[in-house]
């Protein structure tokens, strides 16, 4: 388990300090997000309820479909069953993440094993999750085979894939190093255009000319042409080519 935090501001507690099982107040409230972590209020009059009971009150169907994960004191998750009570008398609001799926899904976040209800995950929730500044960090996947690959805030990554993926976080650095004709180029972090990525190589001495023909190369083998007014998110590690146009005279 890991502990999480989000970015909802967090709500003043309704019940007395040390509230007793036989308090009497006529209604609850509690927190419920759905894998983006985006938490929204909810009030009750049932003390007790199931995890069914949470499912149908957030107005999610069909309900057998869904996982509900409940937020503890800790900042850890714990699975809550459909036929499970929980108790909404204790001090504070309490928190749920109510997702659709039929299974459960792991990933490593730093050193925690972390069950997740969906099959994606993007990297502005593994910074939640990771009680992490989502300003001030980065987020990289561990890959054995190749250089371990920043995720995009908004960049999803998928867990149903063989294996347990392993992320970490990075302060985020304002200069990062891309490799354009196998040199080492620095340049700022951030959309980039193309023509900015060719004069940052010429100034650190890479032999190409501004009306070189720029690519990116993507996984799989694959690459990209970058024009000189296309911009791109430029990442550490990043690999370009940038070649004589053969149809310039």
């Amino acid at each position: 388990m890991t502990s999480l935090n989000n970015s909802s501001p967090p709500l003043d507690p309704i019940p007395p300090e040390g509230a007793a099982p036989g308090d009497q107040r006529d209604h609850f409230r509690l927190q419920v997000a759905g894998t983006d972590l985006v938490f929204r209020s909810l009030t009750t009059d049932d003390p007790m309820p199931t995890g069914r009971d949470l499912v149908r009150l957030a107005g999610l169907k069909p309900i057998e479909e869904h996982v509900v994960l409940q937020i503890l004191p800790s900042g850890d998750l714990e699975g809550l069953r459909l036929n499970e009570t929980v108790d909404l008398r204790a001090t504070g609001v309490e928190q749920f993440i109510i997702a659709r799926t039929d299974r459960s899904y792991y990933l490593h976040l730093v050193d925690d094993q972390v069950e997740w209800p969906a099959s994606l995950i993007n990297g502005l929730t593994l910074k939640r999750l990771g009680k992490q500044n989502v300003e001030s960090v980065a987020v990289f996947l561990v890959r054995d085979t190749d250089a371990d690959a920043e995720i995009d805030d908004h960049e999803y990554v998928n867990l149903a894939q063989a294996g347990i993926e392993r992320f970490y976080f990075r302060p985020i650095a304002k200069l990062v190093s891309i490799i354009v004709n196998k040199h080492p180029v620095k340049i700022e972090k951030g959309e980039r255009s193309g023509l900015e990525i060719k004069q940052a190589s010429i100034a650190q001495g890479v032999p190409i000319k501004p009306d070189f023909v720029l690519s990116l190369h993507k996984e799989g083998g694959q690459t990209k042409i970058i024009g000189d007014s296309d911009r791109v998110k430029v990442h550490e590690g990043q690999r370009f080519t940038a070649v004589a146009d053969d149809d310039k005279s």
